[in-house]
């Protein structure tokens, strides 16, 4: 840092030595001097004022503390005055040389901000407004007043101090302060920067949010300022583009915090508050912006109130996080610990191990810290006494990972070389002229290619890096009862795309993506274990049944009684029973989108096929009765075979079939899972599956009609036969369960749709329906005949008859009349029936 010292313009000798004349207007940024050993006869000299926190005030105990990356970033500042003075181009080639194509000489002074924009604000208006007065003696001279400014690191610290230094004409240059409100040229006129804003931060900290982590809900809880109003106001803008280009969104809830510089019971209300609705809200992702040690005090309430450390909340930091610091240890176990454990931190990245320039500026700075008379240097321009921080061996070994150093670099090379490309050739710099040509100015620098905004003087974010760092635990000692976190870096942005470089490690110690919100606890409506078990016994017991009589009948197929009232019919109602019952089995099933639609579609075809067959086999066994009592009323002897009377169920059958193949063939039916609530993200938590006949209803509405048809007719052939003699038919019993089988359906259908929410419910009604219909046509039409079959049996003797009788004789529900008598003769005409 030699040509530092030589040019220093703190350094009185100088002036004494060299200089004949001063000028310098109120206008010209520029000190040019009239001296004797210049090769042109003038030099110019640029002062640079750096607004740098060095330390830090404790705002509980009032104790302060040094702020490493404040040396280490001034010295990167002085590092590059000096190749800008000598022409090192050995990081910066652009600067190569230099020194012989301008006459422009660079100084830097250096404030302590303090973090503190009211103590920033004094000093920088003590150097704009110096107190002495001007004497032309050599003892006394008028104080340097500075070409421009280099700061500060906070934006509510930049923000005020670039307001008064717009309005007095000079750039200012920021390697740190981020915030989106800087870019208002109305209000910071001769601001400009070489780190992104929020906006541009924002927009790459989204595409990680969604491309790596795939959250869906963040909770941003912010500090009250300027700095943290506008991140948080770039994040939401930010979503919104996201969403126009990719069309996936980001939902966000922003909880503001104040910050008080002093401690008090209304900060630690705020937290409280803030981590009471964070609670609530039930996200598991939070974005943090806050400041100093609000991170401690906000992780240690957020533990208490179980939002922390319990391996299901993660946090994610802004780049704020460098300034609370992690050179320290935790308890094993403690609050912080767990709660930090886990944790990362996206942060503009000046460059990692591995990149030339990178590795270049740490090399440098490592040298000076090996030179007695740099450190000595450093120690004396410094505020206060930095010599217990600048003697630790860790101190520029290496660079602090994360940190702004390498952009503070680029800060002052930026600078100097807009200078001299600004300065005219009579040694005149505008600030005006200075700050066009700022964002004009472009180079490869340690943080990459810097390029500035034409309009806002901002770099832009598609020239840096970023990271994510992650916070891993690093035990210091054997027994493991204390704990340090060291910081990984797990991704990079890089030429417009983010790449991981190793795993990130979450709050619950794996790799595993978190959920940005707790999984719903979703109540399927399943249908019980009990449930299915008693509507799969009443399925299985209409079987059973119709199986039974389906073999009485063919045990006493030669009896009287069945072949008077047709066998072939007796097997066909069981068998349309059997079918029938069989629908109750798809009905029971628990079924998932994938598989609901075949079993819908198979019940509604066991339905409508057992249907069908049994009310077929009752017109088709009506109809054959009444004609056969017709022509017996006519004294006339016909013959009435089966196949005459199965052509009208053939046809029937066969029309619902065509319809039923081809609603399964263009998928009509389908399994729909109805939402029946949702919690407060709009998420399903109660839902009900149910099949949806609404597309079915060009085939379902003819299958219908048809079959309604066939119930209205088998009615009416029904209520012509129900005066026969039932030891030939059972008109009347079939006429009654028919009657039983309509008042089921009116009553059981309208009890079905109040009960569609429940799925117990609507099964079992379903199922008690074909049950009921199934066992009301069993009992009607086959008890009365085993009653009549089994006192017959009882019998010794007794004359029998052949033919058709009418009665005008009530029957009891199950009740058969008594034979006639023997040598009676038959008082009405009969007609012989031939199978």
């Amino acid at each position: 840092l030699s040509s530092l010292l030589e040019h220093d313009f703190a350094n009185d000798n100088y002036i004494r030595r060299n200089a004949n004349n001063t000028h310098a207007d109120n206008n010209n940024k520029l000190d040019v001097f009239i001296t004797d050993e210049s090769d042109n006869g003038n030099s110019a000299f640029c002062r640079v004022v750096s607004l740098t926190p060095f330390t830090t005030v404790d705002v509980h105990d009032g104790t302060t503390s040094f702020v490493n990356i404040g040396y280490e970033s001034a010295a990167a500042m002085l590092l590059a005055a000096q190749h800008l003075n000598t022409g090192d181009g050995s990081i910066v080639r652009q600067v190569e040389g230099l020194n012989e194509t301008c006459s422009v000489r660079f100084s830097m002074e250096f404030l302590d901000s303090n973090y503190n924009p009211g103590v920033a604000l004094d000093r920088v208006i003590e150097k704009i407004y110096p107190s002495s007065s001007f004497n032309e003696t050599a003892e006394s001279h008028q104080p340097i007043p500075p070409c421009a400014f280099i700061g500060a690191s906070r934006s509510a610290v930049s923000g005020p101090s670039s307001l008064l230094t717009g309005l007095k004409n000079f750039p200012q240059v920021s390697g740190a302060s981020t915030s989106q409100d800087l870019d208002d040229k109305s209000q910071f006129k001769l601001f400009a920067r070489t780190v992104p804003s929020d906006a541009g931060t924002a927009e790459v900290l989204v595409r990680y949010l969604k491309e790596e982590l795939n959250l869906t809900h963040l909770m941003i809880i912010h500090v009250n300022d300027s700095y943290g109003n506008a991140f948080a106001k770039s994040m939401r803008e930010a979503v919104n583009k996201y969403v126009n280009n990719y069309g996936d969104g980001l939902e966000i809830m922003q909880l503001p915090i104040n910050h008080y510089e002093s401690p008090g019971e209304p900060h630690l209300d705020d937290i409280k508050e803030a981590v009471r609705i964070l609670k609530k809200s039930e996200f598991l992702y939070t974005f943090l912006i806050l400041l100093d040690n609000d991170y401690d005090v906000f992780l240690e309430e957020a533990y208490r109130q179980g939002v922390a450390g319990d391996g299901k909340h993660n946090y994610l930091f802004s780049d704020s996080f460098r300034s609370a610091g992690l050179d320290r240890s935790f308890m094993s176990g403690s609050p912080l610990h767990l709660a930090y454990k886990g944790a990362g931190w996206i942060v503009v990245s000046g460059g990692i191990p591995g990149m030339e320039e990178y590795d270049e500026l740490g090399h440098q700075l490592n040298e000076i810290k090996q030179s007695p008379e740099d450190m000595e240097y450093i120690t004396s321009i410094l505020p206060g006494d930095p010599s217990p921080l600048l003697d630790k061996d860790v101190f520029f070994n290496p660079i602090t990972d994360g940190s702004s150093t390498p952009f503070w670099y680029d800060a002052m090379i930026l600078m100097g070389l807009a200078a001299c490309n600004a300065t005219s050739d009579d040694l005149d710099l505008r600030g005006s002229a200075f700050f066009d040509e700022l964002k004009r100015t472009s180079f490869n620098g340690v943080t990459g290619p810097v390029v500035l905004d034409g309009d806002t003087g901002t770099r832009t974010a598609s020239s840096v890096h970023f990271e994510v760092q992650n916070l891993v635990e690093d035990f210091s000692d054997e027994n493991n009862s204390h704990v340090r976190f060291r910081s990984i870096t797990t991704n990079l942005f890089a030429d417009g795309e983010w790449n991981s470089t190793t795993a990130f490690i979450f709050s619950d110690g794996t790799t595993e993506l978190p959920n940005s919100i707790p999984e719903p606890a979703v109540d399927n409506n399943y249908i019980e274990r009990a449930t299915r078990g008693i509507v799969l016994s009443l399925s299985g017991c209409a079987i059973l049944f119709a199986l039974s009589f389906g073999v009485w009948t063919y045990a006493n197929r030669k009896a009287r009684i069945v072949r008077a009232s047709q066998p072939f019919f007796l097997y066909l109602m069981c068998f349309g029973t059997v079918v029938l019952a069989l629908a109750i089995v798809p009905i029971s099933m628990n079924n998932t989108t994938s598989e609901g639609q075949q079993w819908c579609t198979l019940s509604v075809w066991l339905c409508t096929i057992g249907f069908v067959l049994i009310f077929s086999a009752f017109f088709s066994k009506t109809h054959r009765i009444n004609k056969i009592m017709n022509s017996s009323q006519k004294f006339r002897r016909i013959q009435v075979r089966v196949r005459d009377t199965l052509v009208p169920m053939t046809i029937l059958l066969s029309v619902d079939i065509l319809l039923l193949s081809l609603m399964t063939a263009l998928d009509s039916i389908s399994y729909e899972i109805v939402v029946l609530s949702e919690d407060s993200f709009g998420r399903p938590v109660e839902v009900v599956g149910m099949c949806s006949l609404a597309s079915a209803g060009a085939f379902l509405y003819p299958i219908l009609a048809i079959n309604l048809g066939l119930v209205c007719l088998a009615l009416y052939e029904a209520w012509r036969a129900r005066n026969l003699s039932t030891e030939f038919q059972e008109s009347h019993y079939i006429f009654r369960a028919m009657t039983l089988v309509v008042m089921v359906i009116i009553f059981g259908v309208p009890v079905h749709q109040l009960a569609e929410d429940s799925s117990d419910a609507r099964v079992f009604i379903s199922s008690a329906m074909i049950f009921a219909t199934c066992m009301v046509i069993q009992l009607f039409i086959f008890v009365p005949k085993i009653r009549y079959q089994e006192k017959r049996r009882g019998r010794k003797s007794g004359p029998r008859f052949s033919g058709i009788r009418v009665t005008g004789l009530r029957h009891s529900l199950f009740g058969a009349q008594k034979p006639p008598v023997a040598d009676s003769p038959p008082p009405y005409p009969t007609a012989v029936v031939e199978d």
